[in-house]
């Protein structure tokens, strides 16, 4: 009896579990707005992402530009407000931040622009400053 369900859920449980590992090598994920136009599209090769990425807005303007190698972002990646402005413009080698990066606001001025360096960011961040509590009006 053990024996039989046993093999009742090897029949059953095996070939989905063979499935899986036979994905092919390579594929293409694209996905779709209620409408049918397309919002991105992503390949993979062996499992990871690998090559472009692209997204669309609603519009059909371009949304994001990314480039992937191995699973890890690399080199250019761009994202845009809707309407066409550009959002960010970075750069990334082997996954990380490296080399110029910037950012802007929906008004098109600078909201960051600062470069990567091994691992470390010198310029404009766009963070607020410190201001320092501990001088003598901050006592009073």
């Amino acid at each position: 009896m053990i024996v039989a369900r046993f093999a009742a859920v090897f029949a059953v449980a095996m070939p989905l579990a063979l499935a899986a590992f036979h994905r092919p090598a390579e594929r293409t994920v694209r996905g779709y707005y209620d409408d049918g136009r397309p919002s991105y599209e992503r390949h993979y090769v062996n499992g990871r992402e690998d090559g472009l990425e692209i997204g669309w807005w609603e519009d059909g303007s371009v949304r994001f530009v990314f480039h992937y190698t191995k699973g890890l972002m690399e080199g250019p990646a761009r994202e845009w407000y809707l309407g066409g402005r550009l959002y960010r413009s970075v750069a990334y080698r082997h996954g990380q931040e490296e080399g110029l990066q910037r950012m802007w606001w929906p008004d098109g001025t600078l909201r960051a622009s600062y470069v990567v360096r091994d691992g470390r960011r010198y310029g404009l961040l766009g963070a607020k400053g410190c201001i320092q509590t501990d001088t003598a009006e901050a006592s009073q």
